[in-house]
């Protein structure tokens, strides 16, 4: 743009020193402003396109960013619900003792077991097409489900637990976290390059 406009200063000097014949100076003032007209027009063109590409790469971080916050948000959610629930017999024996603590432990319960569902619903949504994932994740929805609700009721409704059964359904839902059995699965998913 400096090397044009450096021309049009010499043709300036030029016209006014009054070396050009007037045919050039009449079509100099009719082709000048076209010429500059269509250089402008371009550059804003050129401009456009840039802004275009520029917004859908930035629409697509974004997405790739909320798709990545979505899958990392849904894997620490299923091993921080375990922390939720006793896993031992002690802590399931204190669990079923009436006092403020355990009415805290079992709110605590109910909300990560609606986080679980939820977590699980977004991830079927978004990563439908990964059926080793979804049937992991899926896995893990039922087996802490019923750890909850078997808890709860024992709590709430004053029903018999079986604490033995309740210690071998936490450890298969520990089995289920394991690397082998669930970080495998979401490890292409977090991390990918182009999540970085």
């Amino acid at each position: 743009m400096e090397q044009i406009i450096g021309l049009f200063d010499k043709f300036v000097n030029i016209y006014e020193s009054n070396q050009i014949p007037n045919w050039l100076t009449i079509g100099c003032t009719i082709i000048m402003p076209i010429v500059l007209s269509i250089i402008v027009i371009i550059q804003n063109i050129i401009i456009s396109k840039r802004n275009e590409k520029l917004q859908k790469d930035l629409l697509n971080n974004e997405i790739k960013i909320k798709r990545y916050d979505i899958i990392l948000n849904a894997y620490t959610t299923y091993i921080d619900s375990l922390s939720k629930i006793p896993t031992t017999k002690e802590g399931i024996t204190a669990m079923l003792k009436e006092n403020e603590q355990m009415n805290k432990l079992v709110y605590d319960i109910l909300n990560e077991r609606d986080k679980v569902i939820l977590e699980t619903n977004k991830l079927r949504l978004l990563l439908k097409d990964d059926t080793d994932l979804i049937k992991i994740i899926l896995e893990l929805e039922k087996s802490y489900i019923e750890i909850a609700n078997n808890l709860l009721e024992a709590y709430i409704y004053n029903k018999k637990l079986d604490i033995d059964k309740m210690l071998e359904k936490t450890d298969t839902y520990k089995k289920l976290l394991q690397y082998d059995n669930y970080d495998k699965y979401f490890e292409k998913y977090l991390f990918l390059k182009e999540f970085i």
